[in-house]
């Protein structure tokens, strides 16, 4: 409500403020109009005065200074004069346009003048003023006006009516703001019958809102002499301080002692500063409850200097409490080492413990800026999304293991709980969750597992047999492969379980103490034979010791194989090397490089004496094997080629298999003279294949001796070389079938950038010279042809028979040019054929069946030729040709076409420039048209402008020369009066000492000192003033003979100086910049012959121009840069007696920026402008180069300088 009601007062002093301007406005605007009705009764004591005065000049001049608009008429309403604010309502020119004129002739509306006419004969009639009319009135602009006026009638010496006298003054303003009070007025009477409800209806819904508050509604005034009471006090105060309201002042008495100094102090402040009053104190009710309650007041000032406050009480004592144990339970949250955090359903924090800040290393302040999701790595956000907070919204708790990551990237795994929890509607409100950091528990898992592991890998990769066996029943658990492996068994199920079953009789002693021993707790140690599943024996060393395996006493069994370490150190030692002459073998080479390296360690690994890679070629129904590396024992042979027909490689190219001969390979095949030269006796083969299975080639390795070793070894080495090999064998073809692809996509590009290039030549020159020059140099680079020319065919006629002419040509060194004309006859039937629109493909001459045309091409040194017709729609008909004379060339399909589309460009080519040429033909004829009327146009309007503005400034220099030349002639007597009547004053002073008083006050009234001093320095500085008006009309009378006609021999320095006095007030000290300084450096020049205001029509340019220019420049230093380098226009003049015929030359030069040089070509153009739109209409210098050189047949040049400013030079003959 109180928002209500200072909304309300705001507004009503809105209002008032309003009405009160508009009032102020009303009352000037009768100000006004009793101010006009004074002036009107003057006027009209003044022109009856001035009726006896021969001067109508004078009636004149106190009417065109009036305030308001003047009029008068005779007894016929037909109007008599008027004053200039009267004539330019009415759209006249001047106020003599008036006489004779009728309200019917001016622009008012007819019902308008009909009233203007019918009041006329009212106040001629009644003989009695009419005052104050307000009445409409629509003028020369077209808008209409609300107009106050006052017509009076005239009388003649005898007291007749000849006529009325009339002003008036322009109200539409006074008009629309008392129309705008009276709206404002009906609206403020509305707003207050608004608001008086809107009070009545908040005044009734606050009673009700007290009442219905769970709290109490208060007004507490605090007087000046410190006087307290309660206004008001809603009922809510029996249930809080159980007090009755008119009682409600005991309150304070109620407060408990630890928090009434906070109470009073917060009290003061609030009264002190009038800032709102907020506090939270305890009371001790009259029945002994302890209540919190929270105070919310805002303070007043009253006009009596009393303190009032608008207040709410309510009580706290449940949000105390709850405050309290949320605080206790937050000391407990932020003690625990846990991390405890509460987040919204949108991942929004909204709390973490101390514990979580400093895991997530996030500050308290940053808290709302981190989102859950964010305090999780990936792949564990997803798990909590998908599972652990479905889970948890469904069933109320999720409980599980996850990490979190800090701000700074470190992730650390936890042991997770997420809780759900709805409010009483069951919706979701917020989520919480308790986490603790298991890293510790987590490192030692994994060591554990780790340990596991490694034992396991130990227990599963050892060389030794490790079994475990239960010493109760002698049976084996549990063994590793190589147990298994050493006795010739496979795995657990095929071993007998009875260690027994296996050892040899004469040690079953010895097995026996072994059990007797662990059992005993003690360590075994010992040699025992055992029997292979093959029969044979095996001499092994033997080792026990005490193994606890699930809970229960078991012996650790460890056999070693001793009879065979030997052998195995020699076979473990050559597998090594065999890895590494595999990875030597395989390492990151390519091409044929990998190929060597490759059959030299593969040699190397098997032991082997040849080796080699090889591919296979079809020929026909042959299958020849090219090999890509050879290794011959001792170095890297040649590479050759061998039918595989009757060959062991034979069988590894068809079946695809790896094909293996451990002796006699010779007697096997003795077709192949490979293997007899090689003198082989082992032979190992295996297809090099890619991924799906495609035959790449094959590797063989042969040796001189039969195989010894593990042919499975072999064959795995051969595999690893084999999936290298055709890994490199499948990248090389793909990398030929890339360098083909590219090959095409490069030929491609190069055909389109010659089309490009032709095209792009056809639309930026349209030269058909340039056209063809390109396309045939184009054309011979990317056919890298022996010679490309072009040639027009014309034809036969009467003067001439038909010739081919050739105009662009391009051929290799040492080939001489056919540029030129050649007779079509020369060339026999091939023009015959190429007439006809006939493509001419001719691979090799030699073989072309037309022995003429035959005879024709070899005479002229062609061995291949391609030529192709290009027709023009005009009738034109020439063709490109393409010649190979050093060599055979047979030319491909895509050179053919390629040719085709030149061939269609050059068509459209040739079509354009046929269009281009008639285009521009007429373009030139228009231009010339164009140019001949903008030129008589602009010399018509600028010849017409400077005509009347001649004219205007020879009319107004006379005006004012008049008045100027009487002022300044009585100057003289006007000072010798002066000087005449101080004189007389002086003697008076001198020769009667005793003045009376009254004389000494009008002495010191009029200061009788100071004006004997001062007049003297009045009088000059009227003259200086006369002076300069004088030189100011002398220069605009010589600067306005711009329309003479005639030549006349004039002073050119009189004519600079007019205009340089015309432009005075642009070249005098600006605000924001210094005075432009002028330097005349004039030379003794004759008068000369010319149209003298033309030629100050020239100066005025060239000297504005320049102005322009310095400004401009100006316009981007600072005062100091001007100051230091100011800006100057120097004006030279100089006898140019040297010549033929004498002359005179002016030279005007400014300091400005230059001129730019994109504009210095169109300098002298017609309507060229650089000046913005309204300051310059581009004539000037256009008509100024035409006055100089055509009017007076002499000549104006310039040279400027980017920074260093312009010159512009005129030379004119002294006599026409």
């Amino acid at each position: 409500m109180d928002k209500d009601l200072e909304t309300y007062q705001q507004r009503m002093a809105e209002l008032e403020a309003a009405n009160q301007t508009l009032r102020a406005q009303l009352a000037a605007e009768h100000q006004a109009h009793q101010h006009t009705t004074q002036e009107l009764q003057q006027v009209r004591h003044e022109l009856q005065s001035l009726q006896t005065q021969p001067s109508a000049q004078a009636l004149y001049w106190v009417l065109d200074n009036l305030p308001a608009a003047a009029f008068w008429k005779d007894h016929n309403s037909v109007y008599l004069g008027c004053n200039q604010q009267f004539s330019k309502a009415a759209g006249l020119a001047s106020p003599a346009e008036i006489v004779g004129k009728t309200d019917f002739d001016l622009p008012w509306k007819r019902e308008e003048a009909e009233w203007f006419r019918a009041c006329d004969r009212q106040v001629m009639e009644s003989n009695t003023p009419e005052l104050n009319l307000i009445e409409p009135q629509r003028q020369a602009d077209g808008n209409q006006y609300w107009l106050e006026t006052n017509k009076i009638p005239l009388h003649d010496s005898q007291g007749v009516v000849v006529g009325i006298l009339g002003t008036y003054m322009e109200i539409t303003a006074r008009i629309e703001a008392e129309n705008q009070l009276k709206q404002l007025n009906e609206a403020l009477e509305q707003r207050v019958d608004e608001r008086t409800q809107e009070l009545q209806s908040s005044e009734a819904r606050l009673q009700k809102l007290a009442a219905n508050l769970p709290g109490l509604i208060f007004q507490f005034r605090l007087e000046a002499d410190g006087t307290r009471s309660f206004p008001y006090v809603s009922e809510g105060c029996r249930d809080i301080h159980e007090l009755e309201p008119d009682d409600f002042v005991r309150c304070f008495d109620l407060v408990h002692s630890c928090d009434r100094d906070a109470l009073e102090q917060a009290l003061q402040v609030s009264a002190l500063t009038l800032s709102g009053f907020h506090h939270e104190h305890r009371i001790m009710t009259p029945s002994g409850k302890l209540k919190w309650v929270q105070t919310i007041a805002r303070p007043e000032q009253m006009a009596d200097d009393s303190i009032l406050w608008d207040g709410l009480i309510i009580e706290v004592s449940d949000r105390k409490r709850a405050e309290k144990e949320q605080q206790r339970l937050l000391s407990i949250l932020e003690a625990t080492p846990d991390i405890v955090g509460i987040c919204d359903a949108q991942g929004n924090h909204l709390y973490l413990n101390q514990a979580g800040q400093t895991a997530l290393e996030i500050a308290a302040e940053d808290l709302g800026q981190v989102k859950i999701q964010a305090c999780h790595p990936p792949e564990i956000l997803e798990k909590i999304e998908t599972e652990a907070l479905p889970t948890a919204i469904q069933t109320g708790m999720w409980q599980g293991e996850s990490y979190l990551r800090s701000q700074s990237g470190q992730d650390f795994p936890v042991s997770q709980v997420i809780l759900a929890h709805r409010d009483e509607d069951g919706n979701l409100e917020f989520l919480s969750s308790v986490m603790r950091d298991i890293s510790d528990l987590k490192q030692a898992e994994e060591r554990i597992r780790q340990k596991e592991a490694q034992y396991r890998q130990i227990f599963e990769t050892v060389i030794d047999g490790l079994a475990i066996v239960n010493l109760e029943t002698g049976e084996m658990l549990e063994a590793n492969p190589a147990y298994y492996q050493m006795h010739g068994y496979v795995d657990q199920a095929s071993i007998p379980s009875n260690p027994g079953a296996y050892i040899h009789p004469d040690s079953q002693p010895i097995y026996q103490e072994f059990l007797t021993t662990v059992q005993a707790g003690h360590t075994f140690s010992g040699q025992t034979t055992n029997i292979h599943r093959d029969g044979s024996l095996i001499g092994l060393e033997i080792k026990g010791l005490p193994y606890n395996y699930q809970g229960q006493p078991h012996a650790l069994c460890v056999l070693r194989d001793i009879s065979q370490r030997v052998k195995l150190e020699a076979e473990r030692q050559h597998q090594e090397q065999a890895l590494r002459w595999i990875v030597e073998g395989t390492a990151t080479q390519t091409g044929e490089a990998f190929f060597k390296t490759c059959v030299k360690h593969l040699a190397l690994a098997l032991n082997m004496q040849y080796a080699l890679i090889a591919e296979l070629i079809e020929d026909g129904d042959q299958q020849i094997g090219k090999t890509l590396a050879f290794w011959n024992g001792s170095d890297f042979g040649e590479n050759f080629q061998y039918n595989l027909a009757g060959t062991p490689c034979y069988n590894v190219a068809h079946n695809h298999a790896i094909c293996c001969h451990d002796h006699s390979i010779k007697e096997q095949f003795p077709e192949d003279n490979v293997l007899v030269t090689l003198n082989a006796e082992s032979y190992v083969g295996i297809p090099v294949l890619n991924p799906g299975g495609k035959f790449l080639g094959y590797i063989s390795v042969i040796n001189t001796e039969p195989m010894e070793q593990d042919v499975e070894l072999q064959v795995f080495i051969l595999e690893i070389f084999a999936a290298r090999v055709g890994a490199e064998m499948e990248r090389m073809q793909f990398e030929q079938a890339l360098l083909a692809s590219t090959e095409q996509i490069q030929q491609q590009a190069q055909r389109e950038q010659l089309l490009n290039q032709i095209a792009n030549q056809i639309r930026i020159s349209l030269n058909l010279d340039n056209i063809l020059d390109t396309a045939v140099q184009e054309i011979q680079r990317f056919l890298e042809v022996d010679r490309c020319h072009f040639a027009w065919y014309i034809e036969a006629n009467h003067n001439n028979d038909g010739y081919w002419h050739i105009t662009s040509e391009v051929q290799v060194a040492g080939l001489s040019s056919f540029i030129g004309k050649h007779a079509a006859s020369s060339f026999g039937a091939l023009t015959d054929r190429l007439l006809q629109q006939e493509i001419l493909q001719l691979d090799d001459i030699s073989t072309v069946d037309d022995d003429e045309v035959k005879a024709v091409l070899t005479t002229l040194g062609n061995k291949s030729m391609l030529v192709l017709p290009v027709y023009a729609e005009s009738g034109k008909f020439g063709v490109i040709s393409c010649i190979h004379s050093q060599a055979v060339r047979p030319w491909q399909d895509h050179e053919v076409d390629l040719l085709k589309s030149v061939v269609a460009q050059l068509k459209i080519a040739l079509n354009q420039a046929d269009l281009l040429a008639q285009s521009r033909a007429r373009a030139e004829e228009l231009e010339t048209i164009l140019t001949q009327l903008q030129k008589t146009q602009s010399q018509l309007v600028q010849s017409e402008k400077m005509s009347s503005l001649g004219q205007m400034v020879a009319g107004v220099a006379h005006e004012i020369n008049n008045p100027v030349s009487f002022i300044y002639g009585n100057l003289t007597h006007a000072k010798s009066y002066t000087q005449d009547l101080v004189t007389l004053i002086e003697s008076y002073q001198q020769h009667y000492p005793n003045i009376p008083p009254k004389i000494v006050n009008i002495i010191d009234e009029i200061e009788l000192d100071f004006l004997k001093d001062d007049l003297p320095k009045l009088f000059q500085s009227m003259e200086v003033g006369t002076e300069r008006i004088r030189e100011i009309i002398k220069s605009l009378r010589l600067f306005s003979r711009l329309d003479e006609a005639e030549i006349k021999q004039v002073d050119l320095h009189d004519g600079i100086d007019s205009t340089l006095t015309i432009l005075q007030t642009r070249l005098r000290a600006q605000s924001w910049r210094p005075e432009i300084q002028v330097i005349k450096e004039y030379d003794d020049l004759p008068q000369i012959e010319c149209y003298a205001g033309q030629l100050n029509q020239v100066f005025m340019n060239l000297l504005s121009n320049a102005v322009d220019a310095l400004e401009e420049l100006d316009q981007t230093r600072t005062w100091q840069q001007m100051e230091n380098e100011p800006s100057i226009i120097r004006i030279q003049t100089q006898l140019l007696g040297q010549l033929k015929h004498p002359a005179v030359a002016i030279a005007i030069t400014d300091n400005g920026p230059g001129i730019r040089k994109n504009a210095i070509e169109h300098l002298f153009n017609p309507f060229f402008t650089t000046k913005p739109v309204g300051k310059g209409t581009g004539l000037g210098l256009s008509i100024s180069y035409q006055i100089i050189t055509e009017t007076h047949g002499g000549t104006i040049t310039y040279n400027t300088e980017t920074g260093q400013g312009t010159t512009f030079t005129i030379t004119l003959p002294i006599r026409q």
